[in-house]
């Protein structure tokens, strides 16, 4: 039987999938994520997101509602689903950050932008905003940490 590790916790349909495969699952969370305090006191007209670790820390957030209205950029499907969830506008939904970008620079090059990201974001998005003048700003919304795990026995393979 193949041996797989998944470094998240699997919902039970997926798990599913596997066993009906013939798989065998270690699972486990090999990151954390905390949300951290903050304000949306210098936040611009549009929003944009990254992750649906983002849309949970800003919907968690006591004055949410000072920003719910704003139109939001985002990448992924699911990030605009959980968008739309907590009540926010997806105005465009890109499939990379890259992708975004470029959405944001050609098409709303006048419009300014707060920009919800994670301690361990990649650079693409920011540089690109800043490469083509983009007035935006970057608020720390939260923390990913790893989070270790001893596993026993081999491993075939790995699902994360």
């Amino acid at each position: 039987m193949i041996r797989i590790l998944s470094t998240k916790k699997l919902k039970t349909n997926q798990k599913q999938l596997l066993l009906n495969a013939e798989m065998s699952i270690v699972e486990a969370d090999f990151i954390a994520i905390e949300n951290k305090d903050f304000t949306f006191l210098n936040s611009h007209d549009n929003l944009i997101f990254t992750s649906g670790n983002a849309v949970r820390s800003v919907s968690n957030n006591p004055q949410v509602q000072e920003i719910r209205r704003k139109p939001c950029f985002c990448v992924g499907e699911k990030t605009a689903d959980l968008l739309d969830e907590n009540g926010f506008t997806v105005q465009e939904i890109a499939n990379s950050a890259a992708e975004l970008a470029y959405v944001i620079t050609t098409e709303y090059a006048s419009e300014s932008f707060t920009f919800f990201s994670g301690n361990q974001r990649l650079d693409e998005l920011p540089n690109q905003l800043k490469m083509n003048d983009i007035i935006f700003n970057e608020i720390e919304v939260y923390e990913t940490s790893a989070t270790p795990q001893e596993i026993n026995g081999p491993i075939d393979g790995i699902l994360f």
